[in-house]
C-alpha cells in the first residue's frame, strides 16, 4: 500500500484482528493520510495532509479549494494507486463550522469506494 507497512488491520466481529485488503485497505490508507498532519510521524515526517492549517480559515469556497488541492497533492504523493473519480469539499450540512471532504475512488481492479472526512474550520484566533 504505502512505501512502509501501514499495518492495514481491522477488528473482526469476533474481536480478533484481521488484515484489510483491496478497496478497504485503500480506503483506510486515505483516511489515515487525510487525518495525519505532516510532522506527526517521527519515522515518516513528510507523510500526511496539512488540512490542520485550515482550522482558522473561513468556511468558504476558497478554503474548500485549498482543502481539495491539499488532498489531491497528498494522494498523488502517498497513495498513487488510488484512482480518484471525485474530490469535493464544502460545508458539512450536519455540523456548523466543519468542512466535509469527499472522495470517490477506485482501485486497480475497479472496485469503488467513498471516503469522507471532516475538519473544523472558521475558528477564532
Amino acid at each position: 500500500m504505502l512505501a512502509w507497512d501501514s499495518g492495514n488491520i481491522a477488528l473482526r466481529p469476533d474481536g480478533r484482528l484481521a488484515r484489510v485488503e483491496g478497496i478497504d485497505a485503500l480506503r483506510q490508507a486515505l483516511v489515515m493520510l487525510m487525518e495525519t498532519s505532516p510532522g506527526e510521524r517521527r519515522m515518516a515526517p513528510d507523510f500526511g495532509c496539512p488540512l490542520d492549517r485550515l482550522a482558522f480559515e473561513p468556511l468558504d469556497d476558497t478554503t474548500a479549494g485549498l482543502a481539495i488541492r491539499m488532498v489531491s497533492e497528498a494522494v498523488a504523493r502517498f497513495v498513487p494507486e488510488a484512482r480518484v473519480d471525485l474530490l469535493d469539499a464544502g460545508p458539512d450540512p450536519s455540523v456548523d463550522s466543519r468542512l466535509l471532504i469527499r472522495l470517490e475512488i477506485r482501485d486497480a481492479q475497479g472496485a469503488a469506494a467513498r471516503v469522507e472526512t471532516t475538519i473544523p474550520v472558521g475558528g477564532e484566533g
